[in-house]
């Protein structure tokens, strides 16, 4: 059985947090343009200073990639040693991809994904998906295949197992508060608020001001 996991808070407010799976908690953008590239650890071509990429050496055939571009920050492969974790960022935007394999993060436009991470301790975990695009998104896809989305500025978490979260305008999403919770689908927007945990649940909110949240509402809740 897969140990539950604690989260800290996350808000759009404020994007960099200590999560409990242990993601990087600060990043300094520097100045200028251009691309860094790291694969398995190894910086190719000129990084150029205006962008940071690292990653660490693959614990199979498949390579931990990080590209940053564009004053942006990526990270692929850290925490838990895995394979297969992409991290791309670009213009000014963070993005990380780690903790045991198959993790795919990507931040465009000065968005930032807090992480696309496996649980650590948990091997069987990872191949989690996340996207933030447009400053002001933030998201968090945490556990074992989980999706989540963030476009236009909000907060979309999907933690546990098989969660989608989605939110665009200023929406906030929560799919799943880590395991065991499954297979539940949230989506905000227009700053709405859209919850759904446990098992199997979907909340839909796009009033603003408005929460759906699934349960205490029966499934699916909308507002």
């Amino acid at each position: 059985m897969r140990k539950a996991v604690g989260f800290i808070a996350v808000t759009a407010a404020a994007p960099l947090v200590a999560l409990a799976v242990g993601a990087p908690t600060a990043w300094a953008t520097p100045s200028g343009h251009g691309a860094s590239v790291s694969i398995n650890g190894v910086t190719h071509g000129s990084p150029n200073s205006s962008s940071t990429a690292t990653s660490t050496p693959s614990t199979s055939s498949k390579p931990n990639i990080a590209v940053a571009v564009n004053g942006s920050t990526a990270a692929a492969g850290f925490g838990d040693p895995g394979s297969g974790n992409k991290a791309i960022a670009t213009n000014g935007s963070h993005a990380n991809a780690g903790f045991f394999s198959n993790n795919t993060a990507v931040a465009k436009k000065g968005g930032v994904v807090n992480c696309a991470c496996g649980v650590t301790g948990d091997p069987t975990s990872g191949g989690n998906t996340a996207t933030a695009t447009g400053a002001g998104s933030v998201v968090n896809a945490i556990g074992t295949n989980n999706t989540a989305t963030t476009v236009n500025g909000g907060l979309a978490d999907a933690l546990g197992t098989n969660n989608t979260a989605t939110a665009t305008n200023g929406g906030t999403a929560i799919a799943g508060n880590g395991d065991p919770d499954s297979n539940n689908t949230a989506t905000a927007s227009n700053g709405g608020t859209a919850i759904a945990t446990g098992t199997g649940n979907t909340a839909t909110c796009s009033t603003a001001g408005g929460t759906a949240s699934a349960p205490p509402s029966p499934s699916p809740a909308s507002c």
